[in-house]
């Protein structure tokens, strides 16, 4: 079905960013280990947080870390910011020298000349988010970005309505079930990418 799906049907494209249109989700998951592997019992604590927290957003994640190696409060404080600007730092640094996914550059650039309107609506700390997007000169094809401050559904809830737009012309396009299940929720046209989802490593060149 979604290999006859018109994309240029769409006014509205509102993109995941990790394994979307950069594959770093393993960067991401590696600064986790970077940040633990000084600590004594450090990556077997992270893997833990890992695969058994609910949560798994960069602030629950370190909180639980914290809470395991450290038991003054004052030095858990200091700590959970530090492991915080060490994180951000390694995946700014490494995602800043990824290559984009195959023809996402190009398809943004395709949508743009279109006059398409365009978002992010990603899991990442917007102030996180934007560093990101700047370094990797991107920021200039969106509209807006939304990051893990509100859901994804409250995200997309968001762009419809302060860019007053109809939800019939809106796409979203994400490699995760957490993409797909806000635009199910949302009730509008989702585009899965990426082997989670499809199977098949992510590539625009069909839209080019």
């Amino acid at each position: 079905m979604y290999n006859h799906l018109n994309l240029f049907f769409f006014q509205t494209f509102i993109f995941d960013f990790d394994g979307t249109l950069y594959l770093s989700n393993e960067i991401k998951k590696e600064g986790f280990f970077h940040c633990a592997s000084p600590f004594p019992n450090g990556k077997n604590i992270m893997d833990y947080a890992l695969n058994n927290l609910n949560k798994q957003d960069r602030y629950s994640i370190f909180k639980f870390f914290v809470n395991k190696i450290s038991d003054k409060e004052l030095k858990e404080s200091n700590l959970y910011k530090k492991l915080l600007d060490d994180y951000n730092d390694f995946t700014l640094n490494n995602i800043s020298k990824l290559e984009p996914i195959i023809g996402s550059l190009e398809l943004l650039e395709k949508l743009k000349r279109k006059g398409k309107y365009l978002f992010i609506n990603s899991a990442t700390p917007y102030s996180s988010l934007n560093e990101i997007l700047i370094k990797l000169d991107i920021l200039k094809y969106f509209e807006d970005i939304f990051g893990m401050e509100s859901s994804k559904l409250e995200n997309l809830k968001k762009i419809k309505k302060e860019y007053k737009l109809n939800k019939n012309y809106m796409i979203m396009i994400g490699d995760g079930i957490d993409d797909s299940n806000a635009a199910y929720e949302f009730n509008i046209e989702f585009f899965p990418v990426g082997k989670k989802l499809t199977k098949n490593n992510p590539n625009y060149l069909r839209f080019i």
